[in-house]
């Protein structure tokens, strides 16, 4: 069985060659996350957590969140991308500083 075919079949986590990359609280978060590993060319999916499926027929959106599975050999790249949008805004501004000097 092909990458494709495992992906769309969903296989079942305890897959060797898929793992867990991370979760996410929100539809938005997910929909980011796939679409910037997307973007990179790192197949992925996303599953909802405990009873969220069924949240979803009834709500259309999952209460209980997602995990993002990936391909094991794409963990390194796909974990470098998640550093980037989790970095928190202070982290990047430092470098940006003055000493201190603030423009009144």
């Amino acid at each position: 069985m092909n990458l494709i075919e495992m992906l769309f079949a969903k296989k079942a986590p305890e897959d060797p060659e898929i793992m867990r990359l991370t979760e996410s609280d929100n539809d938005a978060e997910t929909a980011l996350i796939l679409g910037i590993l997307k973007d990179n060319n790192i197949p992925c999916y996303a599953k909802d957590k405990r009873a969220g499926s069924a949240a979803r027929l009834y709500t259309g959106f999952s209460i209980s969140g997602s995990a993002i599975y990936i391909r094991r050999s794409d963990k390194e790249q796909a974990e470098e991308l998640l550093r980037v949008i989790r970095t928190p805004d202070d982290e990047t501004d430092e470098d940006d500083s003055t000493d201190g000097e603030t423009n009144q």
